[in-house]
């Protein structure tokens, strides 16, 4: 307590003996403060005041009197003046020593600036020490993760960061497929270390990582900023994009300087760091056969002298040689491809590994399915001979439009199971009559769909273009090489859905926005138009899930199909040999007119025999196993470009739909050769409107 005493003092100075008269001081006033029940000579210290939430502060305690001694024995409490006293919890010190000091500590729960203060409760009056402290209580800081590369090489990687505070932290790393971690593929639990190791990561997967800390007294940090990188399992890619030999090469003879040049095309994201070609002997082991290597960019060329090659018994090369390029990437992951395989002609007869197909071949493979009509219809004569000259010729033509209404009736059912997606096919037709009738913009060519895995087109998949609110906007059937239309559309936030029998969107196997050479992917994401156009979207779509009773029933109705086309294949041939035999009894205009129907009925019968729904091409190996898995690789020979790649299915299957133009095909797996590139070397396309392109391949795995 302060108060201030106003002394007032008269001074009579009788100097009667000094002066002969008294002099009367001034009145003057003095103020005094005084501090009652406050120490204002002994402090507080917090070490540190800035503190992580649950990390204790020290509270020094100094008690000194007056004149700056020690006060000894001295019971000091502490407490929170500002802030709320539960978030902090705090050890009292002890009495104080000789050198008056004595020392507690302090820590909060909560991030906040809380006032600490202290006071003497020795003696029944409390003195309160004056001065107080703030202790200012942050968050735990996260760390800070370390950049990744774009790619990382191989099965594994080690990520890094930095601790974002100066305290003893633990660590908790998390993986994931997704940018915002919906799911979570691996962690590291808590360590010490500041980098962990993931293993057993998969080729061409987008990994996504984050961390977060703890401190030694158990308060977490959020999580860290999120770095992503690509794994990249394989060693380089490696094309074989062309083979040269000498001209004066045969088995028998070659030139002293006569060559073999083999052409590679080898691309690597880390860079390609060595390229060996090698000899396959005829034990199939790899050996030098002294070539060379020279290259510009990603071209390589290797070179063999013929002279160095492995010979016969006889001095004679042998008919043909395989090669193999083996090269390695920067980071250390090497890929081989031994499809570099040369026949070495004989003298007299120069073989240029292509098959020729003759006329007379071709008619016979033509007559093949008339031949079997034919034979069929001659038995059917034989046996009813006798039971159809009994019949008389009304007789003859009831039953010949009897079996007409069947057989056009059950071809008529076989003909529309052909489209197996039919809501789609009428969506299709629906939507092209609109726009014949000016009742619907036409749009131009924008987009592709695509198996994910198969990375086959898909036909007769429903597109829809929505703003972000949900208005449609723009609806398409996408063609038979996959391909949908738009049209201008105003500025703003658009969305698009695609349905299609069988699949599933969006796609849950293809990440980010490349699948090589595809570019440009969409998962179903908000965008916005550039110049008024639906931005040109690459948009797989992941094969759905069949259970049981799917396949029970898709089994059931191809068995009623197989029925079905029996059945009609019977009544056809006994509707052709009726209606043939009531225009011969009996040649008037109604039977030739039966007889002229049943010229329809014949080609809609005979088309589900003769036309196959799919077209494809297989990959086996050399014992004729189907290959499931295998990378085929569309080329453009005049660029060699990349154009499309397709994944052979569970029985082998793959087939590309191309425009016109030329092309050549090769393996993209580095464990497999082709055996024979002859008819997969030089593919021409010469139709505007494409082809279907499904050569067999045969591999070998090296």
């Amino acid at each position: 307590m302060k108060i201030s005493t106003a002394l007032k003092l008269t001074v009579v100075c009788v100097l009667a003996s000094i002066a002969p008269a008294c002099a009367f001081a001034d009145e003057f006033t003095v103020n005094v403060t005084v501090s009652i029940h406050t120490d204002i000579f002994s402090k507080i210290d917090l070490i540190p005041s800035t503190v992580e939430v649950l990390y204790p502060s020290k509270a020094q305690i100094t008690m000194v009197d007056r004149n700056g001694n020690p006060r000894v024995g001295r019971n000091i409490s502490l407490y929170v003046r500002t802030g709320n006293p539960a978030d902090v919890t705090i050890s009292q010190p002890s009495l104080t020593d000789v050198g008056g000091k004595s020392q507690g500590s302090v820590y909060a729960s909560k991030p906040g600036v809380y006032e600490i203060c202290a006071k003497d409760i020795t003696e029944q009056i409390v003195v309160e020490i004056e001065k107080c402290q703030n202790l200012y209580v942050v968050t735990t800081p996260p760390p800070i993760m370390l950049e990744e590369g774009q790619y990382t090489i191989g099965k594994e990687n080690t990520v890094g960061w930095t601790p974002g505070g100066s305290l003893k932290y633990q660590y908790y790393v998390e993986m994931s497929t997704n940018s915002d971690f919906s799911t979570i593929s691996a962690n590291s639990g808590w360590i010490n270390d500041t980098s962990y190791t993931f293993t057993e990561l998969q080729n061409g997967q987008m990994y996504f990582y984050r961390v977060k800390a703890r401190n030694e007294y158990g308060s977490e940090s959020g999580w860290s900023n999120s770095v992503y990188s690509v794994q990249s399992v394989n060693g380089p890619l490696i094309v074989l994009e062309k083979i040269s030999i000498s001209d004066d090469v045969y088995t028998s003879k070659w030139g002293e300087n006569s060559v073999i040049s083999l052409r590679y095309r080898i691309t690597d994201s880390a860079g390609v760091d060595s390229v060996k070609l090698s000899c396959v002997g005829q034990d199939r082991q790899k050996r030098g056969c002294g070539a060379s290597i020279s290259n510009d960019g990603e071209i390589f060329i290797g070179t063999i002298k013929v002279v160095n090659l492995e010979k016969q018994i006889n001095g004679n090369l042998y008919p043909s040689y395989t090669f193999c390029v083996d090269a390695v990437n920067k980071k250390g992951n090497s890929s081989s491809d031994c499809t570099g395989v040369v026949n070495i002609p004989n003298e007299s007869k120069v073989n240029t590994g292509e098959e020729r197909i003759t006329f007379p071949a071709v008619v016979g493979k033509l007559t093949e399915i008339p031949a079997v009509i034919r034979n069929a219809v001659k038995v059917f004569m034989e046996q009813n001979a006798d039971l159809l000259s009994r019949k008389s010729p009304s007789e003859i033509r009831s039953l010949s439009l009897t079996t007409l209404a069947v057989n056009v009736s059950v071809a008529l059912a076989l003909f529309v199971s052909l489209t197996s997606s039919l809501p789609y096919f009428v969506a299709q037709i629906g939507l092209n009559f609109l726009s014949m009738l000016g009742l619907r913009k036409r749009g131009v060519p924008n987009g592709y769909v695509y198996d994910s895995f198969s990375k086959d087109p898909i036909r007769q998949a429903i597109v829809r273009v929505y703003k972000k609110d949900g208005e449609l906007v723009w609806t398409d059937v996408t063609n038979q090489f996959g391909y949908f239309k738009t049209i201008e559309i105003e500025d703003g936030e658009y969305y698009i859905t695609v349905s299609a029998s069988g699949y599933l969107f969006p796609s849950k196997t293809i990440f980010g926005s490349s699948d090589a050479p595809l570019e440009n992917i969409y998962h179903g994401e908000v965008f916005k138009p550039s110049n008024n156009l639906v931005p040109k979207f690459a948009i797989p779509l992941d094969k759905a899930k069949v259970g049981f009773w799917v396949m029970f029933k898709e089994k059931t109705i191809y068995f009623l199909k197989l029925l079905l086309h029996l059945l009609n294949l019977v009544v056809f041939l006994a509707g052709l040999v009726i209606s043939m035999y009531a225009v011969y009894v009996n040649p008037i205009w109604t039977n030739y007119l039966i007889l002229v129907v049943y010229i329809f009925s014949a080609v809609i019968t005979v088309t589900p025999i003769l036309t196959k729904r799919e077209k494809y091409g297989y990959v086996t190996d050399e014992q004729g196993n189907k290959l499931k898995g295998v990378e085929i690789g569309l080329f453009e020979s005049d660029f060699n470009r990349l154009v499309y790649k397709r994944v052979s299915d569970e029985q082998g299957r793959y087939r590309f739909v191309a425009d016109k133009g030329n092309y050549y095909l090769s393996v993209l797996n580095p464990e497999y050769s082709i055996i024979d590139n002859g008819e997969i070397s030089d593919i021409r396309v010469t139709k505007s409107s494409g082809e279907i392109i499904r050569p067999n391949i045969v591999v070998r795995r090296v």
